[in-house]
């Protein structure tokens, strides 16, 4: 999120007044007019991105309160200014008592005062901003930490994570959701709650093999752990209810037990009970067409909406793999693993759908000869990667 332009919109059906403000302004910050509400509309839905929005309280076919009052909603981060006849004032007052007026700026326009209030508008916004940037990488910094800790210590379970992401693409550009970079790191942490898991458990979980009773009630629990862990950050409310709500089932059976069901559960979340399945099934040996079939018999767990388009999408996709085989130490960022890679010692080193990232680049260069020039089989990104 970079610092963003300033701009101001002027709205005025004085068209003295609406020429005062130009000249006033023009020379501080990208200008926006309108002549009246409706006008002023149409600017704050193409673009709502304005620092301040500023108007007459008085217009033609409508009034300055009201059109305030829905630029609060379509551009939310504006400062929002009224002008207004000093007799007016007063009674103005309560709006900006109620939050939804920044300052009531008394007409005739004073120079001077009038540029003061606007630059303290603009500071406002400058630091406001200023703040939720440091606040936004912050977020992402601890984000990144939290995801390179699971890699480390149970890179099983984060390859998981990527495989299920290269999934949950598809249904988001099929059906061409918005807030994609949100559903992304939703999925990537829905996986966060399994740092506790034993090494054991994790494995047992990416390849669809019976738990016991005690390991299946820690695996319950793995969306309720990513909420605690992510709990004290505010920003992250609605990745923390796609999480919630990752193994609930489409009728409203499953986990958590409330009456959350159908629609009312989030889109990714459905998409990521999809996703999840699949890939258990997948490490199960399943072939893509028998983890589609079981899937599609599993009457009431899944949106069958997004069931029907991820089979199409397998039926379409898996038939264009990029595949390529090359050594181990000439893979590039954004490669995909097809297979696991092991160690002549029979270690675990890289498992399938692991995405080469810059950190396993560097963690690379560091292996013996032998493995580095081992032949390995990958496919390029966003290609779903099938086992059987």
């Amino acid at each position: 999120m970079e610092s963003p332009e300033l701009r101001v919109l002027c709205v005025s059906s004085d068209v003295p007044v609406l020429s005062e403000l130009m000249v006033l302004l023009r020379r501080r910050c990208a200008l926006a007019c309108a002549s009246n509400a409706d006008e002023a509309l149409e600017h704050l839905h193409a673009d709502g991105s304005f620092a301040v929005v500023l108007t007459d309280v008085r217009l033609a076919g409508g009034d300055g309160l009201t059109l305030l009052k829905q630029a609060r909603r379509l551009a939310p981060d504006a400062l929002r200014l009224l002008l207004a006849h000093q007799v007016d004032v007063g009674k103005l007052l309560v709006a900006v008592n109620e939050g939804f007026v920044f300052r009531v700026i008394p007409k005739p326009l004073v120079p001077e005062a009038f540029i003061a209030v606007l630059e303290t508008a603009l500071e406002h916004f400058r630091l406001v901003h200023a703040e939720r940037l440091h606040r936004e990488r912050s977020v992402q910094a601890t984000l990144k930490l939290l995801l390179d800790l699971l890699a480390l210590t149970n890179p099983t379970i984060h390859a998981r994570a990527s495989r299920v992401r290269q999934y949950v693409r598809l249904l988001a550009d099929h059906f061409d959701v918005a807030d994609r970079a949100q559903i992304e790191t939703a999925v990537m942490l829905s996986q966060i709650g399994c740092v506790g898991l034993p090494p054991a458990v994790s494995e047992k979980l990416c390849h669809g093999r019976r738990l016991t009773a005690e390991e299946q009630e820690h695996v319950d629990r793995v969306p309720i752990v990513a909420d605690r862990l992510l709990a004290n950050l505010p920003e992250l409310h609605p990745i923390r209810e796609i999480l919630t709500y990752q193994s609930k089932h489409y009728d409203g059976t499953g986990l958590p037990a409330d009456e959350v069901r159908g629609e009312r559960l989030p889109w990714a979340g459905r998409a990521l009970k999809i996703a999840l399945d699949f890939d258990t099934l997948q490490g199960q040996g399943r072939s893509v067409a028998a983890a589609l079939e079981e899937m599609s018999g599993r009457h009431g767990w899944y949106d069958a909406l997004i069931l029907e388009a991820f089979a199409k999408l397998w039926g379409t996709e898996v038939q264009c793999f990029d595949v390529r085989e090359l050594p181990l130490q000439e893979v590039v960022s954004g490669m995909v693993f097809i297979h696991d890679v092991v160690t002549p010692a029979g270690t675990l080193f890289i498992t399938r759908g692991q995405e080469v990232t810059e950190d396993l680049l560097e963690h690379l260069r560091n292996v013996p000869p032998p493995l580095g020039r081992e032949a390995v089989q990958v496919v390029i990104p966003r290609t779903p990667v099938a086992v059987g």
